[in-house]
């Protein structure tokens, strides 16, 4: 019987570390440049950063994100932020985040 309560444990902590994810978060004025640009996934409008951050958490190839608070304009990357460079941005309103 103890044997069956450890693996449920076990079990739950594994699936509860699936469901979440700590985004990494750049100073404002900063945007992603990729390493190739094919690592561009998608550019839609998101009302709000946390927006734009769960919907990459949700897509399994979106590792990086940035985004712009006035614009509300999202971007998310295939490629690592590692991978990548952050540049200074023209505008203080962008922000880069990676997973």
């Amino acid at each position: 019987m103890l044997r069956f309560v450890l693996l449920l444990l076990l079990f739950n902590v594994v699936n509860l570390e699936n469901l979440s994810s700590m985004f990494i978060m750049t100073p404002l004025g900063t945007l992603f440049q990729p390493a190739n640009i094919v690592e561009l996934i998608r550019t839609f409008i998101a009302n709000r950063l946390m927006d734009c951050s769960i919907a990459c958490n949700n897509d399994v190839h979106c590792r990086t994100i940035d985004y712009d608070s006035v614009s509300k304009q999202c971007r998310h990357f295939e490629g690592e932020i590692s991978t990548g460079t952050v540049i200074s941005s023209n505008s203080s309103t962008f922000t880069v985040g990676g997973i």
